[in-house]
């Protein structure tokens, strides 16, 4: 069995004015950030590049410990609730020393744009059961304890349009976070945001390419990767979202790292759970 990894300026607002680092917008619109999208040379992820400061100003990060140590992404949808993997949860109900960190730009720095939370309370889906079905729900919840005011570096991602929303094979969507850039326990964890872009893959091409491991994909689950492998998420990423674009261009979370075997391997793309099916759930 191979091993597994858990894994411009005033667009946005819709009063039209232009935004500073200060304003509070009461007006936004989810899914849009507030900056211009500039491209970047630094490669990571696995086959990624690094991101712009506040090009994603719904990532989160999830500290545990006293030393805050980093140990899974999340993804912000509204002011005061966090979507993660269930996996990055696990049997944990003492959350007293976690921090939910928002408005990160680099993980390992604490500029202005910076929020800290303390976590209310963990909903992990009830269906999550890792030893029997492969992390199929491999979704959960987590309330913070104060909600969060919206500026530049700190905004909401969208919902699924619907929970009917269907990706069609080869719809190119973005995975973010600050994974490890190759499958390796020593690697250390990215101080900045990276990304990479990576189609839907379909469902029953996966499963065939999956099942030559002996592994089943549960039909609550995304694919998304190459059948030449490269680009990928990774560990670390686990519990970041997979963004795809509405009709309207917004982002919105159609997918949720879980699991992969090694990262950007040939025709074994990333797994994620198909956030339009919890959509019930989750609202």
């Amino acid at each position: 069995m191979k091993v597994l990894f858990d894994k411009s300026r005033n667009k946005g607002c819709r009063n039209g004015k232009n935004m500073t680092v200060h304003l509070k917008c009461n007006h936004f619109e989810c899914g849009k950030t507030a900056i211009l999208m500039r491209r970047k040379r630094r490669r990571r992820i696995v086959g990624g590049k690094e991101s712009n400061p506040g090009q994603w100003p719904w990532l989160v990060a999830l500290h545990g410990g006293p030393e805050e140590v980093f140990f899974c992404g999340a993804v912000l949808i509204s002011e005061r609730w966090v979507l993660t993997a269930a996996h990055c949860i696990g049997n944990q109900t003492d959350v007293k020393g976690w921090t939910v960190n928002l408005g990160v730009t680099r993980r390992t720095a604490s500029p202005f744009s910076v929020r800290k939370r303390k976590v209310l309370h963990l909903l992990k889906h009830p269906g999550f059961n890792p030893s029997a079905n492969m992390y199929s729900s491999d979704v959960a919840l987590i309330l913070l304890d104060t909600a969060v005011d919206f500026d530049e570096f700190l905004r909401p991602v969208c919902l699924p349009p619907s929970p009917q929303t269907r990706l069609t094979t080869g719809t190119l969507c973005t995975v973010i976070g600050w994974g490890k850039k190759i499958h390796d326990d020593d690697a250390d964890y990215l101080s900045a945001i990276h990304e990479v872009d990576v189609p839907i893959v379909d469902h029953n091409m996966c499963r065939e390419w999956y099942e030559k491991q002996d592994v089943v994909i549960p039909d609550t689950m995304l694919c998304a990767g190459y059948e030449l492998g490269r680009k990928d998420a990774c560990q670390g990423d686990s519990g970041g979202p997979l963004l795809c674009r509405d009709s309207h261009h917004n982002w919105f979370v159609a997918g949720v790292v879980s699991w992969g075997i090694n990262c950007a391997q040939p025709q074994l793309p990333g797994i994620y759970t198909n956030v339009p099916m919890f959509m019930d759930w989750i609202e």
